[in-house]
């Protein structure tokens, strides 16, 4: 798996496909608050505009939303921010810090002031330039709707969250991620994924994808074990649902790692929000919490669930 380079954390050169995007993710869970936050930010200079995203895991075992919009018919080192959402960059592969709000969301008013310090490099691939179409159907299809230049990191959070004048502690994990390239879910030929994002503690982290498309399944990702990064060869995902036959609820997860290692998770979904991200026609996305066990090591993440349709899910 790749280590990237610092420029990496810059903005890349817009190509001239239409669904162009570059991106930027974090998401912090803090288990002593019960508090934390899923946030987004996309940028389509050719469609232009910028959509934000925010979810906040309130300490009362509740979620909110926020989304909102700003013209942006460019990407330049001052691209992440919308009216309630700023990202900051302290230092390229090691530090950010990210505000959300004070913002009014579903009745309540919520404030974060968070910072992020990268635990581990930033891992990932880079195809920008390069063409997205190869002999394999299944990796165009995800190089075309989820971009083909994407990196992960994990870090530690510090920080505190506002709610309704009452302010809590962000002390956890959580991991970071950056797209660049086409994003366009429609037409391209992805109908659906699976993707992780998890944290066990301070020394072991992973995440990836499981997706499905026309040209069958693809698994991509990383994991980062006591400082030892290897790549992710293969996700295999047994799911609990509720009773609405969407909405997952527990997940057992199998990674077998590049040198042959393999891995159990088991998953608990605590709370679960549908999201919309702008970019994601003919796509149900539902964004659950997960409480995450494997090997005696416990700790939190995100499990993220896109269906294609609601009589098409895989379990």
């Amino acid at each position: 798996m790749p280590v990237l380079e610092p420029r990496h954390d810059y903005p890349h050169a817009v190509e001239t496909d239409p669904a162009w995007s570059e991106s930027w993710y974090f998401n912090a869970y803090s288990p002593g608050s019960r508090a934390g936050f899923v946030t987004r930010i996309g940028i389509r200079p050719h469609d232009g505009f910028a959509h934000a995203l925010a979810v906040f895991w309130l300490p009362d075992g509740s979620a909110v939303q926020l989304e909102e919009r700003r013209p942006a018919r460019e990407i330049d080192d001052e691209a992440t921010w919308t009216e309630h959402v700023r990202y900051d960059r302290i230092e390229p592969m090691r530090g950010w810090r990210v505000r959300l709000g004070p913002v009014v969301a579903e009745g309540r008013r919520i404030a974060i002031d968070a910072r992020f310090a990268a635990l581990g490099p930033a891992v990932g691939v880079d195809r920008a330039g390069r063409g997205f179409e190869t002999a394999d159907r299944a990796r165009s299809a995800v190089r075309s709707s989820l971009a083909a230049g994407h990196l992960e990191q994990p870090g530690e959070w510090t920080g505190t969250f506002e709610v309704d004048g009452e302010t809590f502690a962000i002390d956890g994990f959580g991991n970071r991620d950056k797209s660049w390239g086409p994003r366009d879910t429609a037409g391209r030929g992805l109908r659906m994924w699976r993707w992780f994002s998890v944290n066990l503690g301070r020394d072991l982290h992973l995440g990836g994808i499981l997706a499905g498309t026309e040209g069958g399944d693809l698994s991509r990702g990383w994991i980062q074990d006591g400082g030892e990064t290897t790549s992710v060869r293969r996700w295999e995902v047994s799911t609990t649902l509720a009773a609405d036959g969407l909405t997952h609820r527990a997940l057992e997860l199998s990674v077998s790692d590049r040198e042959g290692r393999r891995r159990t998770l088991r998953g608990e979904v605590e709370r679960v929000v549908e999201i919309g991200i702008g970019e994601t026609a003919g796509l149900r996305i539902l964004e659950g919490l997960t409480h995450f066990e494997s090997d005696g090591r416990e700790g939190w993440g995100i499990a993220e669930y896109a269906h294609a349709k609601v009589d098409q899910v895989l379990r």
